[in-house]
């Protein structure tokens, strides 16, 4: 069978693709990114047969060469979830005209790889500067299009670890005030939990960016993470990681200047359940209270309104 590019893969990836045959598809198009950690099974030979690479398991950060084998980048920019594809790589984005003496691979050799892809964790850079000091990584998406806002009570799992991987706080169904409407106390607590590290801010940052029942982890750069407000520089490497259960909106009631604030602690079933312009609402119209005029006086039968277009 002659060996076909895919359109997928032209539309999706920046860089030229190996040719690919899919054995397997799965529905979910989005393929990894950059930076993602992919998790896959794989297997090579040589194009007479010669297996030099049996089947096993291997992580794949994309991006990274630093693993000698530059098919990966350029391959993985086109796959998807449960998706198993063979490649045929030539020796420009194989092991070249050097080979790989330690897997018998011989110069300027074209191989035949059978990759699946398992799974992969989406990293995302969230640092102000994209220098890869704030790594996020995604490992349950949550639901719907909503998120935090300032002033928001979030009830989260928490955990935060040190560059050792040594845990130095664990809370659970944590409630925590995003934004600077924080109380001091909080703030101070999660502080001296931290070692002195300002990690309130970020975490607030983070959770803005969450969806509910999200699960995640940010990853900081030594320096990233502020001691004091004086000590800019910042301290050490640290880690959180942060499942995201629900949270209760507090907000400001709209021409009150913030002199009302509302917390909401409960919401209707539906998100739009309240009626915007052009909605026809059915409304029942109360009259003033009157005396009875009987004791077997009764009140308006429910079915009596009317439509109301706003």
């Amino acid at each position: 069978m002659p060996w076909r590019g895919s359109g997928l893969a032209a539309l999706l990836c920046p860089l030229p693709s190996p040719p690919r045959r899919a054995v397997r598809i799965t529905l979910l198009l989005v393929p990894p990114q950059a930076r993602a950690e992919v998790t896959l099974r794989w297997s090579g030979a040589l194009e007479d047969g010669t297996v030099f690479q049996p089947e096993t398991e291997a992580r794949v950060v994309v991006g990274d060469e630093s693993r000698g084998e530059p098919w990966w980048t350029p391959a993985l920019g086109s796959f998807r979830r449960g998706e198993a594809c063979e490649l045929r790589v030539k020796p420009s984005h194989g092991y070249g005209e050097e080979g790989c003496p330690a897997l018998s691979v011989p110069p300027g050799a074209t191989l035949r790889l059978t990759v699946a892809v398992v799974d992969w964790v989406p990293v995302d850079d969230v640092s102000e500067a994209k220098d890869g000091s704030a790594l996020k990584r995604i490992f349950t998406r949550g639901d719907g299009w909503e998120r935090p806002l300032e002033g928001y009570e979030c009830t989260i799992d928490y955990e935060l670890r040190d560059a050792a991987g040594t845990a130095m706080a664990t809370h659970k169904a944590y409630v925590l005030t995003v934004g600077a409407h924080m109380p001091a106390t909080q703030a101070e607590e999660l502080r001296t939990e931290a070692g002195g590290a300002e990690v309130g801010a970020v975490l607030c940052k983070m959770l803005k960016g969450m969806a509910k029942g999200e699960e995640a982890s940010l990853t900081c750069a030594a320096g990233y993470v502020p001691r004091t407000p004086e000590e800019v520089s910042g301290g050490g490497a640290l880690s959180m990681h942060v499942s995201l259960q629900g949270w209760s909106k507090v907000e400001p009631v709209p021409h009150t200047g913030s002199s009302v604030v509302r917390k909401v602690v409960s919401e209707p079933a539906h998100e739009y359940e309240r009626p915007n312009e052009g909605a026809i609402c059915r409304v029942r119209p109360r009259p003033p209270p009157q005396p009875p005029t009987s004791p077997d006086e009764r009140r308006p039968h429910p079915s009596h309104s009317s439509p109301l277009l706003l």
